[in-house]
């Protein structure tokens, strides 16, 4: 649980600068918005991360996933739904952070699917007024 949008971008940058999170690590955001946010505050702090937007073409989505795949950077960011195709199955992610609640069961269970190595795991991050929004969900 996290105060505001902040206090997340700070936990990853500690996990990362801190080595608690070594690897690829994967961010799933539900707004392209949010999704730029990321990119810049890890780019300010000389990390690369890349955005996979769905207004991509088909080309740039494989190339940026197969530069991600090589190791030329290990932060990419990715929205949780609005792909015209499912993205093809990533390999070695370490690490999954979702950076928002997602909005359905299936989108959480597909964000945890990328991860192929036991060792791996998924953080979800959350603040007051998700949580809230969630409970109302769960009521309805």
């Amino acid at each position: 649980m996290c105060k505001n949008d902040s206090d997340k971008c700070l936990m990853i940058f500690i996990l990362k600068k801190l080595s608690l999170v070594q690897g690829k690590l994967l961010i799933y955001c539900n707004d392209i918005m949010q999704a730029y946010k990321l990119k810049f505050f890890f780019n300010r702090f000389h990390m690369k991360a890349f955005v996979l937007a769905p207004e991509m073409a088909k080309q740039q989505i494989t190339s940026v996933i197969h530069f991600y795949q090589i190791g030329q950077f290990d932060i990419l960011i990715a929205l949780n739904s609005g792909y015209p195709q499912p993205l093809p199955p990533m390999k070695e992610v370490n690490f999954i952070v979702n950076f928002e609640m997602t909005e359905t069961y299936t989108q959480y269970k597909l964000s945890g699917s990328q991860i192929e190595k036991e060792e791996g795991c998924v953080i979800n991050f959350a603040t007051p007024a998700e949580e809230k929004k969630n409970d109302m969900l769960n009521t309805i």
